[in-house]
C-alpha cells in the first residue's frame, strides 16, 4: 500500500481509531474499578498519535490524563486525608 492510501484510510477512519485509543486509555484509569494506571492510558494515546499527530482530540485527552493524575497524586500523598481507592 502506498503513502497516500495508508493516509486515506486513516483520515477515513480516524473518529473510531481515536476512539478506540481513548476508550483503551479511559479503561486503565477506571476509578470506579480501582484502575489508576497512568502510564498506560498514556501510552494507548502516545500510540493513537503516531497516526494522528495533529488531533486536537488526542491533545485534550492526553492532557486530561495528565490532570488526573497529577490530582490523584496530590490527593495520595496530601498528610490529612486518605488516599482514593
Amino acid at each position: 500500500m502506498d503513502a497516500d492510501t495508508r493516509q486515506l484510510i486513516l483520515d477515513d477512519a480516524s473518529k473510531p481509531v481515536i476512539h478506540y485509543f481513548e476508550a483503551n486509555a479511559e479503561e486503565a484509569i477506571d476509578s470506579s474499578r480501582a484502575r489508576y494506571e497512568f502510564g498506560a492510558a498514556l501510552k494507548e494515546i502516545d500510540e493513537a498519535s503516531l497516526y494522528y499527530p495533529d488531533s486536537g482530540e488526542l491533545a485534550v485527552e492526553h492532557l486530561s490524563i495528565v490532570e488526573r493524575k497529577n490530582t490523584y497524586a496530590s490527593k495520595a500523598t496530601a498528610p490529612d486525608k486518605p488516599v482514593c481507592r
